[in-house]
């Protein structure tokens, strides 16, 4: 497992990879979220999540990579 931190960016600068499975999203002043991922660059993550935090909303991400024991 590793962590991810994103800071909500909107902008798509960089090349994005599929990434489909599932994460835990961490909000200041909410309970921890399960969402499911979808694509990741170098730049932050698309997540499906039952929130819509506000663009560069500090938060955490702890993603379980697919093939990684």
């Amino acid at each position: 497992m590793i962590e991810v931190i994103s800071y909500g960016s909107e902008r798509r600068e960089h090349e994005r990879k599929l990434l489909h499975g599932w994460a835990l999203l961490f909000i200041p002043d909410h309970p921890p979220l399960k969402v499911k991922t979808y694509d990741i660059s170098i730049d932050g993550i698309s997540v499906f999540a039952p929130i819509n935090p506000a663009p560069k909303t500090p938060c955490i991400i702890r993603i379980d990579i697919p093939g990684r024991a």
